[in-house]
């Protein structure tokens, strides 16, 4: 079970080594979007899933990833949880990835939600989306698009403490009602 929770990590890894998920192409601000940026980490791997691989495909379905968002704005600083499957060609790294995602930012008892799906070319994923408020949030959308960044370059107590598994930059556009 270990050298399998291990692959697991190694491909989540790989899937989030690049500019990763997408919702196809960069988020256009809205009109009256007020711009944010910080970094993204990947604190912990709640539920790795179930992971199989064939001859010509990876396959993975309902992993669950906890990420810590660090920005300059109160709406984009907090915890997202992410549902995550993949269906991937190991020759050429071509596939599709879906999921879903709830954000809860820090200073805010509503929170953001996602359904998202996304594309890979040579295994690179372009994530880029929208998050939905809920609850104190209704009516606010945050645009967001990940780039890579070097994991040395977070401070080393961005996860409270525990393990970080990948980093990116955040950056996007918050639209109030």
């Amino acid at each position: 079970m270990k050298t399998g929770l291990v692959v697991i990590a190694a491909c989540l890894t790989l899937v989030f080594a690049g500019s990763t998920l997408a919702k196809g192409g960069k988020p256009e601000p809205p009109p009256t979007g007020t711009p944010y940026s910080g970094y993204s980490v990947m604190c912990g791997i709640i539920d790795a899933g179930v992971y199989t691989e064939s001859d010509k495909y990876a396959h993975l379905r309902d992993a669950v990833l906890r990420y810590h968002n660090v920005t300059d704005s109160p709406y984009t600083t907090g915890w997202e949880t992410l549902v995550m499957n993949y269906d991937l060609r190991i020759k050429n790294g071509r596939g599709t990835s879906w999921g879903s995602l709830v954000f809860e930012p820090d200073a805010f008892t509503g929170n953001f939600t996602e359904d998202w799906t996304a594309t890979a070319k040579h295994f690179v994923w372009d994530i880029s989306g929208m998050y939905v408020g809920n609850g104190d949030l209704t009516g606010v959308t945050v645009t967001y698009e990940l780039t890579p960044r070097d994991i040395d370059t977070v401070p080393t107590d961005a996860c409270d403490g525990g393990p970080i598994f990948d980093a990116q930059d955040i950056s996007g556009y918050i639209s109030l009602p």
